[in-house]
């Protein structure tokens, strides 16, 4: 899948952005975030990780809603929808 990031990354990520904070402080807004996917049964781990960052902001987001994949949807709607005819 597309568009996460490893655990493994993590770190050097929040590194990477506090560092171009430094650099850059008076010139622009270096600000750190993440998207973190609800997931009901992982709240306290969630709450965890997050507090023990100086992150600006947290977007949340849902990628599965009443057992249904939104990228599971997404392939559905693909091949629902025949591209090649809207041409």
């Amino acid at each position: 899948m597309e568009g996460h990031s490893a655990k493994s990354e993590f770190p050097a990520y929040i590194a990477e952005v506090l560092a171009l904070k430094k650099e850059f402080a008076g010139r622009i807004a270096v600000m750190l975030g993440i998207e973190a996917d609800f997931l009901p049964q992982s709240l306290e781990l969630y709450r965890e990780i997050i507090a023990g960052y100086p992150f600006d902001y947290v977007i949340g987001s849902i990628h599965d809603f009443g057992g249904i994949s939104i990228y599971a949807s997404c392939n559905i709607y693909l091949r629902i929808a025949n591209f090649e005819n809207l041409v």
